[in-house]
């Protein structure tokens, strides 16, 4: 590991030893600092080590990217390293004029034809049949706020799933004290 004169310190590793008493987290900055400049580990013990060791893979990743950088990046021959020229291409002009008079107007082709049927039956029976007297009728109904609404009872399903859900009744009641 080679000496480095900076290191990288992350706001987490401050917020984790912030509650720390001053000696305690003065030991523990001494050590993250001493292992990040100069690769030397100190012995610590109880809750500064347990800090340490999570603090620890941060610095050892920032230090293999430091220690690559060195190296001067990808090899020769490598896609990666290939420079790319920089160009400064001239955008082609449109002449807005003419671009809809040059344009030829294509034929559709598109033979598409849905030939599906829809031959689904609904079998379901879980609806809850609204007497006939119940035609355009509203009634109003309390909401477990206090609030009151006004209920179309020949609302769909999820209508009265809503009111079900804002009263804390079941459908079928709310009918019963409309009649």
């Amino acid at each position: 590991m080679r000496d480095r004169d900076s290191f990288i310190f992350y706001r987490s590793f401050f917020e984790a030893a912030e509650e720390l008493g001053d000696p305690d987290f003065g030991q523990l900055m001494r050590a993250v600092c001493s292992y990040a400049l100069y690769g030397r580990a100190i012995d610590l013990s109880g809750f500064q080590s347990s800090l340490f060791k999570l603090i620890k893979p941060q610095l050892d990743a920032n230090q293999r990217r430091y220690e690559n950088s060195l190296k001067g990046g990808a090899p020769k021959g490598n896609k990666n390293a290939a420079k790319k020229k920089k160009t400064t291409e001239k955008q082609p002009t449109v002449d807005f004029e003419n671009n809809q008079k040059t344009t030829k107007k294509q034929p559709n082709e598109n033979d598409n034809v849905n030939e599906n049927e829809n031959d689904n039956v609904n079998d379901n029976d879980n609806d809850i049949a609204v007497p006939a007297d119940a035609a355009k009728k509203t009634v109003k109904v309390e909401c477990k706020n206090g609030n009151v609404i006004d209920v179309d009872l020949n609302g769909d399903r999820i209508s009265r799933m809503v009111t079900e859900a804002m009263t804390g009744k079941p459908w079928e009641q709310i009918l019963k004290e409309a009649e």
